[in-house]
């Protein structure tokens, strides 16, 4: 049973945040990166048949409206807004079918974010993409070289986003939106925990800056130590924005996460650190109730993600 028919209180967002993970392909090869599910190929992936990816998202966007009450979410969570995160992978890589996903999901009356390692986003890109996007979210770990070559965040040619970059990217989004909320998002591990990034955030000014910690999906190569986590967020307090840090046991049913296959998946935290993931039936196959009612889900969890860290707190 779903863990949030087992919850009394009533939580208030202002939006409730669906994750779809378009696909598990990028051009970067981050060595922690989480975006590694169990077969089904890519090749079966939801966004590949238009007419699949059209059905798909009509069933999110009627499941999840905040007028559904047949959604047992409603039972102590109240949300007004409906937001639709893609991410991947890289869900840029799908060119005209990543074009075609956001234009649809507009349609439909989704608000639309986006996750991305922001190597696409050229000028003219940006000029399209903005206007469509109420948040624009940026992982960055580092503006070192050879720290993202470590970490694996760089294209074949070795080439990563300099903070030159990243300024221009994040100048011509709010130039072309200037509603768009900007996010980075930043992965503690063994290759930058002891890295100052103060003064890049400063410089980009996001609205939102969540530091995570490394989740031990594929390996514990990259892993650190609670102290490690705790020294970063010592050593990157006093910046002019908004925090929200996040480690391994704050992600957990705090998500709403669909993979490229169309099946809800959560975390789970097993014996000695190591993290699993756990499936949905598809939902097309299936049903949407029918598959969600198979993952676990905290509304307070997920209400928890949505509240600024008092960075200094944090760190004490």
């Amino acid at each position: 049973m779903n863990e949030i028919l087992k919850q009394s209180e009533h939580h208030r967002v202002s939006e409730l945040v669906v994750n779809w993970h378009l696909t598990e392909a990028c051009n970067y090869r981050c060595k922690y990166c989480y975006a590694s599910w169990i077969k089904p190929a890519e090749s079966s992936a939801i966004w590949r048949n238009k007419n699949k990816t059209d059905q798909f998202l009509k069933s999110l966007k009627e499941y999840f409206d905040s007028t559904n009450d047949a959604n047992p979410l409603t039972k102590d969570l109240h949300w007004s807004g409906l937001r639709l995160s893609l991410a991947g992978g890289e869900p840029m890589l799908l060119g005209d079918r990543f074009k075609d996903i956001v234009e649809t999901a507009s349609e439909l009356g989704f608000k639309v974010s986006l996750i991305t390692n922001g190597s696409f986003l050229s000028s003219e890109t940006l000029e399209w993409l903005s206007p469509k996007l109420c948040m624009l979210g940026i992982s960055v770990d580092t503006t070192q070289s050879n720290t993202n070559n470590l970490i694996g965040r760089v294209d074949t040619k070795g080439n990563s986003l300099s903070e030159g970059c990243l300024a221009k990217i994040v100048r011509l989004a709010r130039q072309y939106n200037p509603s768009i909320k900007i996010k980075i998002n930043t992965v503690v591990n063994q290759s930058n925990c002891n890295q100052d990034l103060k003064g890049l955030v400063n410089i980009l000014k996001p609205e939102k800056w969540k530091i995570l910690r490394v989740l031990p999906v594929i390996n514990h190569n990259l892993t650190i130590s609670d102290a490690q986590f705790k020294d970063f967020i010592e050593l990157n307090q006093s910046v002019d924005t908004q925090v929200y840090i996040e480690d391994n046991l704050d992600m957990k049913d705090s998500y709403l996460m669909i993979d490229p296959h169309g099946r809800f998946y959560q975390n789970s935290l097993v014996q000695r650190g190591v993290t699993e993931y756990l499936y949905s039936d598809p939902i097309l196959e299936k049903g949407i109730a029918s598959a969600f009612n198979q993952i676990e889900f905290s509304s307070a969890a997920f209400c928890s993600r949505y509240i600024p860290n008092n960075i200094q707190g944090a760190a004490a």
